[in-house]
C-alpha cells in the first residue's frame, strides 16, 4: 500500500472485463477482486478471492458491501463497478471534497426512484430477484415502519470511511440483509440507512445529478451478460411502478 485510497472493483463468473480507465488518479491504489485469475491492465493489481460456496452475486456483494474486511488497511475507499469508464478527473475531485468535508459515505441518487418499495416492484416486474423473497423482504421492512420515498441509490460508485464502527457495523447490517432476503442491494441498503441512522451525502453534491447522466465523466459499457443499462432503463421507464407499489403494499403489508 502506498496511498491512503483503494478504488476497488469485482468480478465474478466472468461477468465483467476489467479495462484501464482513461483517466487514473496516481494517489489511489486500484484493485480488482475476482474468483478466476484473469488479465488486468495496470494500475489495477488483481487479487484473487477465497473459494466460497455463495453464489456469483453473492459473492461480488461480499466485497462490494464489507471493504473494512479487504481494504482496512486503506482509509476511504471507492467502490466502482467494473463496467464503468472513467473519463476525466471529476470522481477525483468529488472524492477529495468528501475527505475535505470528512463525509462518511456518499452515493449517488437513482435517477428514476426515491424509494425501496418502487424499486421492489420494478424487480419484481423485470424477473430481477426472487419473487416470493422480494415480497418477504417488503412486508419485514413494513413491520419496522420503513418509510416510503426514503431514497434510493444507485450502487455502482460508493465512497466510504469504511473503517468507521458506524460505517462498518451498517454494511454488516446490509450484508446480513442480503444473505437473509433477495439479494438485491439497492432494495436493502435504504432500510438499513434508516435503522442504523446513517446519513449518507450526495456524491456529486447535487441530488439530482448522478453519474448515468454525466456522460463526459463516465462511460457505463455493457456486461458481458447482460442488457445494455441504456436499453434496461429504457424498459423501466415503462413500468407502472405506482400502481405496482399500491398492489404490494395492500396485498402483503397491509
Amino acid at each position: 500500500m502506498k496511498n491512503k485510497n483503494a478504488v476497488y472493483t469485482v468480478v465474478t463468473g466472468c461477468y465483467d472485463s476489467v479495462f484501464r480507465h482513461k483517466y487514473i488518479c496516481r494517489e489511489w491504489d486500484y484493485i480488482c477482486f475476482s474468483d478466476a485469475k484473469i488479465d488486468v491492465p495496470s494500475p489495477w493489481r488483481l487479487v484473487l478471492m477465497e473459494r466460497s460456496k455463495l453464489d456469483n452475486g453473492r459473492k461480488s456483494r461480499l466485497i462490494k458491501l464489507l471493504p473494512h474486511k479487504f481494504l482496512s488497511q486503506y482509509e476511504t475507499s471507492v467502490y466502482i463497478d467494473a463496467n464503468i469508464d472513467v473519463l476525466d478527473d471529476k470522481l477525483e475531485h468529488v472524492v477529495r471534497r468528501h475527505i475535505d468535508f470528512n463525509s462518511s459515505m456518499a452515493l449517488a441518487p437513482h435517477p428514476l426512484r426515491d424509494c425501496l418499495f418502487d424499486e421492489a416492484a420494478a424487480c419484481m416486474r423485470l424477473s430481477k430477484g426472487n419473487k416470493k423473497k422480494i415480497i418477504k423482504q417488503i412486508k419485514e421492512y413494513h413491520k419496522f415502519h420503513m418509510p416510503l420515498h426514503y431514497g434510493l441509490y444507485c450502487g455502482g460508485i460508493i465512497f466510504r470511511r469504511h473503517n468507521e464502527s458506524c460505517i462498518s457495523k451498517a454494511m454488516e447490517m446490509w450484508w446480513q440483509e442480503l444473505k437473509k432476503h433477495s439479494g438485491r442491494d439497492q432494495i436493502s441498503l435504504p432500510y438499513v440507512l434508516y435503522r442504523q441512522k446513517i446519513h449518507v451525502e450526495d456524491l456529486f453534491f447535487d441530488r439530482y445529478e448522478n453519474f448515468i447522466n454525466n456522460t463526459s465523466s463516465f462511460k457505463i459499457n455493457r456486461h458481458n451478460k447482460k442488457l445494455s443499462l441504456r436499453i434496461l432503463k429504457c424498459v423501466i421507464s415503462l413500468v407502472p411502478i405506482k400502481q405496482w407499489r399500491r398492489r404490494l403494499r395492500r396485498q402483503y403489508c397491509d
